[in-house]
């Protein structure tokens, strides 16, 4: 069985989030993929909105920490499984809406593709 290689990016939220986007870029500033609107799910109850992070004495009786958000990020261009990322230097930025202010918020992290093949 092949496996499409992906990220799995886990994020806590510290404020409620209504819709995010994905995109990543290579070393010339090109956008190779875009994840659309609600990349990230909550990881407690899986739907495409975020609530807050936080702790509550609910949350740690059961076990359960807190919510945050996930995402399974593709490392291909576009929707075409067949071409994966090259190896190499990229961006990957991260877009948030905040619930109810309409506030766009991003965060960009450097990402290093490396397949040791």
């Amino acid at each position: 069985m092949y496996f499409y290689p992906h990220l799995f990016f886990q994020a806590f939220v510290l404020r409620s989030i209504e819709s995010n986007t994905i995109t990543i870029r290579d070393s010339s500033g090109k956008v190779v993929n875009t994840i659309g609107d609600k990349a990230f799910k909550d990881a407690l109850v899986n739907t495409n909105y975020l609530y807050k992070s936080h702790v509550s004495a609910s949350y740690i009786n059961s076990g359960i920490i807190c919510h945050r958000g996930e995402a399974y990020i593709p490392l291909y261009q576009g929707n075409n499984k067949n071409i994966k990322l090259i190896d190499g230097n990229y961006t990957i930025t991260m877009e948030f809406k905040v619930l109810g202010s309409g506030t766009i918020q991003r965060k960009t992290f450097n990402l290093v593709i490396d397949s040791l093949t």
